[in-house]
């Protein structure tokens, strides 16, 4: 099953995370990348972490050392020691965050690209079926 996590609220917009819900096992990559990039660049999350907080309140940044368009409605957020951040638009402001990385080359890796290509498609279908389900805590 395909759910959701609010990971943010501010005036403008919602970030959510998306993941899978198999039994008890709850899988949202946001929060395995949230790990992984405090681990590897833990200088770098606060940055990340500001940017974030500047979408809800704002939006997405139209600069492109914080936020570039990449292919097929996926956009990443991006620090500049190196985080990565893939996420896609739903309706009524809300970004949808999916899977992250640090960057170690130039391009961005086609297996993290094609993933949130995944998780977005994923999404829009759970949702038109009516089987996408929020965990948010209340």
């Amino acid at each position: 099953m395909v759910v959701t996590y609010q990971i943010n609220q501010g005036a403008h917009f919602r970030l959510i995370a998306i993941g899978t819900q198999e039994d008890e096992k709850i899988n949202l990559p946001y929060f395995e990348f949230q790990q992984e990039a405090l681990h590897r660049a833990p200088k770098e999350w606060p940055k990340l972490v500001r940017i974030l907080d500047y979408v809800v309140e704002a939006g997405p940044p139209k600069d492109a050392e914080k936020s570039k368009q990449l292919r097929e409605g996926i956009f990443e957020f991006r620090t500049k020691g190196g985080l990565r951040l893939l996420w896609f638009y739903d309706e009524c402001r809300v970004v949808i965050c999916t899977n992250g990385y640090v960057k170690q080359s130039q391009k961005t890796p086609p297996q993290q690209l094609n993933e949130a290509i995944q998780w977005k498609n994923r999404y829009f279908e759970a949702k038109q079926t009516g089987k996408l389900r929020d965990i948010t805590p209340k």
